[in-house]
């Protein structure tokens, strides 16, 4: 939780209060390509909006209170960060540009010494020298009234406030970041720790394959955990924000009481797990520690197994009861497998074959990094594109056919 070092003074509170708190503000949720509609359902299932976003290219518009961008960011899987609009305005020079920055209540947005970060980025626009446009920003901030000139000693160890800046055509648009990190990254893993899957794409895999915890799932090739990790989370009705902290802790308007409300109620939510549902293994017995370390520091001993050096190819679905579950794999490909890709295409016919032969009327989700190494899937299977880290994969899954 956030440490208040330094209460706005009376006269600013109350300005804070009536134009931030208590105005309504258009956000936007950005989202990884391909996943709006699921974001979109997450927000009608969470239910907070009075009215449903709308789907925007790169993720979903939508209106809403301060809170409404807390709640966002704590609950939202599929989302990589959450922007509140500030200002829109046309501008065709700098002239005009300065002006309309230096006329922005900047102490109500952000803190005196809190650094700021501005990222701009123009298209078909007069305003196309995106520097120089930074730089303008600076410079009206800088003029702010209360605006101290460095950051003090607290706030250096601090990630500085984004503000993105976007210009179409001579239209400024200005968008403070709430997120801070990006949303994938739920505060689990160690810092700096690889994955080969982003939380956000295992938590919409999961959703095609609407997991909801009351089912076993397995995770053969766990890796670095991020099915298991985000399975256990859902399974238990934890929000995916729960663990990390957020840029708006240090917006002045942010409101600790209000924060531990919303906290409060997401709470009530939870469903503790008597014992083991989701089941994780890996012939890599380093990743197996690891991810027991995550397990064990997030307190999900009761929701995930862990088993090391089991093969995929030795597994049988006996070994976890008779109910069928989910079954999740992401396999390693590419340079980590096979450099010269000549062996991907049979390994991958062999994983299919081992679950259509043992795992009939399971659903599974496969990631294959080229729509040539699902030849042999079930035809009853879904093939969807997925994007991650700039390589477009392809995700198959469904119920495999009994």
């Amino acid at each position: 939780m956030p440490v208040d070092i330094e209460s706005p003074p009376p006269a600013l509170t109350k300005r804070i209060r009536r134009r931030v708190v208590a105005k309504t503000w258009d956000f936007f949720a950005a989202t990884p390509p391909g996943f709006e509609e699921l974001c979109e359902q997450e927000f009608a299932a969470l239910a907070f909006l009075e009215t449903l976003p709308q789907i925007a290219p790169g993720g979903l518009e939508f209106s809403g209170r301060v809170q409404h961008a807390y709640m966002s960011n704590l609950h939202l899987r599929t989302a990589n960060r959450v922007l509140m609009r500030i200002e829109e305005f046309q501008a065709a020079n700098f002239r005009r540009l300065k002006k309309k920055l230096r006329a922005l209540p900047w102490e109500l947005l952000v803190k005196p010494d809190r650094a700021v970060s501005f990222r701009v980025s123009s298209a078909r626009s007069r305003l196309y020298h995106t520097k120089a446009v930074e730089q303008c920003a600076h410079e009206a901030l800088d003029e702010a009234p209360g605006r101290r000139p460095r950051p003090s000693e607290y706030e250096e160890d601090t990630p500085p406030q984004t503000v993105f800046i976007r210009i179409v055509e001579d239209r400024v648009s200005l968008s403070l970041d709430s997120s801070g990190d990006n949303l994938y990254k739920r505060g689990l893993k160690a810092p700096g720790a690889k994955a080969p899957l982003r939380e956000t794409a295992a938590a919409a895999i999961l959703t095609l394959l609407n997991y909801g915890g009351d089912r076993p799932l397995i995770d053969p090739m766990c890796g670095s955990g991020t099915f298991s990790l985000e399975a256990a989370m859902i399974a238990q009705g934890i929000p995916p924000g729960w663990y990390r902290s957020f840029s708006f802790f240090e917006w002045p308007c942010f409101s600790p009481g209000n924060w531990g409300h919303i906290r409060k109620e997401a709470r009530k939510a939870f469903r503790p797990m008597r014992r083991p549902a989701i089941f994780a293994s890996d012939i890599d017995s380093g990743a197996c520690r690891k991810l027991r370390g995550c397990v064990l520091k997030a307190g999900f001993q009761n929701a995930v197994e862990i088993e090391d050096g089991l093969d995929f190819f030795d597994l049988h679905p006996e070994k976890f009861g008779n109910e069928r579950g989910a079954v999740v794999i992401n396999p390693p490909y590419g340079l980590r497998m096979d450099p010269a890709g000549k062996n991907a295409g049979p390994f991958f016919d062999e994983i299919f074959r081992k679950l259509k032969k043992d795992f009939k009327g399971w659903k599974a989700a496969v990631v294959v990094p080229d729509s040539r190494y699902a030849a042999g899937a079930p035809s009853a299977l879904q093939k969807r594109r997925l994007f991650h880290g700039g390589l477009d994969l392809r995700l198959i899954y469904g119920t495999i056919p009994r």
